[in-house]
């Protein structure tokens, strides 16, 4: 008698422990997680006309790590009218140079070299993905009340700015699917 219940003990036991099990916590690489925003490049003289940008760099103001511009990690960029550059997901707004004709890399810049000062302003709004992926944070582009200032986006003007105007296409930043800001030069 006590064989048949030791079996059955075993096998419930054997099937509360496959049953209780869960499924691995690993985030599909095709999930949408935080997305960065989408800047396009365009032509001051021909406002439809997507314009490439030569030796583009673009580093954090005070940081001396540059942002990675296309999917091979490079940190210059030539012949891109397109880039995605992160925003940050613990302040609602970041400053950004925008180096247009850096040299061989990005410390070494040439005699022609031209920085602007950019600044981002959003507000920051996390939503739960699932248990394996967390959250992920979306943005939506602001203004700050300054005036003759296109909203969300500062340019400084003590360079010579080789950012001539700036243009948010779409405010709410959920994707990299489609632009998100035009910058005329």
């Amino acid at each position: 008698m006590k064989k048949p219940l030791l079996i059955f003990f075993a096998a419930i036991c054997t099937g509360y422990a496959f049953w209780s099990c869960e499924k691995d916590d690993i985030c599909p690489d095709e999930t949408p997680t935080t997305p960065s925003l989408v800047i396009e490049f365009y032509d001051e003289g021909n406002r439809s006309l997507a314009k490439n940008v030569n030796g583009l760099s673009i580093h954090a103001e005070g940081r001396n790590n540059y942002v990675r511009l296309n999917d091979t990690g490079d940190t210059i960029v030539s012949d891109v009218s397109t880039i995605k550059i992160p925003l940050k997901t613990d302040a609602d707004s970041v400053q950004y140079i925008f180096t247009l004709n850096t040299g061989n890399t990005p410390e070494n810049t040439g005699d022609d070299a031209n920085e602007n000062i950019v600044t981002f302003n959003y507000i920051r709004n996390e939503v739960y993905v699932s248990r394996a992926c967390g959250f992920k944070t979306l943005y939506t582009l602001n203004s700050n009340g300054l005036t003759g200032v296109v909203p969300g986006i500062i340019a400084d003007t003590e360079n010579i700015p080789w950012i001539l105007e700036t243009e948010i296409i779409k405010t709410n930043i959920e994707d990299e699917n489609e632009e998100h800001i035009r910058i005329y030069f």
